[in-house]
């Protein structure tokens, strides 16, 4: 496609080339709105405005069953490779001094502090699983035997104490030693903006944490502005979503040790296991061995808990009735040949 016009924050249109040589897409004319409320979206596509769009779990499980919707367009979910998380700052000191997930016994106990079961019934509803860690069940990466940290209040309280956060009796908070000083357990949560899932788990998880003798404070910043933080390790925690993309290979920009600073290694995560078993599968041509590779790095770091792993990603979307050729995959409706390349419509739908 070539493009035809572009409004900043409004839409842009775009032509198909004709004389391109590979496949060319079904429309001739492809308008993309801008559209950032979602419960506008929503409502302009029940008024036939809109062919497409990506619903949020609350309107794909609430308010797309009506009379309305019905009339205009069909709903469509699956399951994507992909999984929301809260990353920890597992290295590099906080602005604060404090190297609260250094410690694998901390980041399990937070695992164990996390409700995720009442996150996904009240903020997913059930249109997603509990995250395993970076590989969807079913995929062929997916190291199958794994067993989720299960919701255990009393287990991460013990994972604390081991870890010399104990409880003071005088507030009820937890303070360590570190360096000669004596510091509480308090951190920020990083959230982006426009967030659905984040602000409800953080109020969930506040309140389990402060259980637990510990603070949560959240910060909401642009997405922008939030990346400039994790990228200069000025954090505490952030909330984010990964994806694999079509071959797992690329994770390595996430995991490897020497990604910590000029790649998306955010967290400053090393294991050198993980290093190792990526390089193996990057030599190995046998599918059944690569993916042994991944399994175990799924595995290694599943342990590791480098990653608060949440809740596993979906495509939610709606579509016209007039819309045919839509298929998805685990990257979801776009990011996949054929995509949009194969949707059409009738020559009868085409005509009203």
């Amino acid at each position: 496609c070539i493009r035809d016009s572009w409004e900043r924050n409004r839409e842009i249109v775009v032509e198909r080339w004709d004389d391109y040589h590979g496949k060319k897409p079904h429309f001739k004319r492809q308008i993309f709105k801008v559209v950032k409320d979602p419960n506008q979206a929503l409502n302009l596509f029940k008024k036939g405005e809109l062919d497409e769009i990506e619903s949020t779990p609350l309107q794909c499980a609430t308010q797309t069953n009506d009379a309305d919707f019905a009339k205009v367009g069909v709903k469509a979910f699956h399951p994507t490779w992909s999984y929301y998380c809260i990353g920890w700052n597992g290295i590099k000191a906080s602005a604060k001094g404090n190297t609260f997930f250094t410690d694998r016994l901390v980041r399990r106990a937070m695992a164990h502090a996390a409700n995720i079961p009442l996150v996904l019934k009240n903020l997913t509803y059930g249109l997603s699983k509990q995250a395993s860690g970076i590989f969807l069940r079913g995929s062929w990466m997916h190291y199958d035997p794994v067993k989720l940290f299960p919701y255990d209040l009393d287990k991460a309280g013990a994972l604390l104490d081991e870890a010399g956060w104990k409880v003071n009796d005088s507030d009820g908070a937890r303070y360590k030693e570190i360096d000669g000083e004596k510091v509480k357990f308090e951190f920020t949560l990083l959230i982006p903006q426009g967030s659905t899932l984040a602000p409800g788990f953080a109020a969930i998880f506040r309140e389990d944490l402060a259980q637990l003798g510990i603070d949560l404070k959240q910060q909401t910043m642009d997405f922008s502005a939030l990346l400039k933080r994790i990228r200069t390790k000025d954090f505490d925690a952030f909330t984010m979503g990964w994806g694999t993309g079509v071959d797992p290979d690329t994770i390595g920009n996430i995991w490897k040790s020497d990604q910590a600073e000029k790649g998306r290694n955010y967290i400053s995560y090393s294991n050198p296991d993980v290093d190792r078993l990526h390089a193996l599968q990057r030599r190995e041509f046998d599918p059944g061995k690569r993916a042994g590779f991944f399994k175990e790095m799924h595995r290694l770091i599943y342990e590791d808990q480098p990653y608060l792993f949440l809740n596993t990603g979906a495509a939610t979307w709606a579509f016209h009735k007039r819309i045919r050729g839509v298929t998805f995959s685990p990257r979801g409706v776009f990011s996949v040949s054929p995509s949009h390349l194969d949707w059409w419509v009738s020559k009868e739908e085409k005509l009203r």
